[in-house]
């Protein structure tokens, strides 16, 4: 879960500095998106262990 969230930070950072507006708004959309993934995958395997 951890490294999920860790890679859309970096690969949002990483977009943000390419395009050099200053602002952070892929940083943002991608970690969101990170968690949105890891909680979703979380919750998949929790159901799998109660089948």
């Amino acid at each position: 879960m951890g490294v999920i969230i860790y890679l859309g930070a970096w690969g949002g950072r990483t977009l943000d500095e390419e395009q050099g507006d200053g602002g952070n708004t892929y940083t943002i959309i991608l970690t969101l998106l990170a968690v949105a993934v890891s909680m979703y995958l979380v919750v998949r395997q929790t159901k799998n262990l109660h089948e």
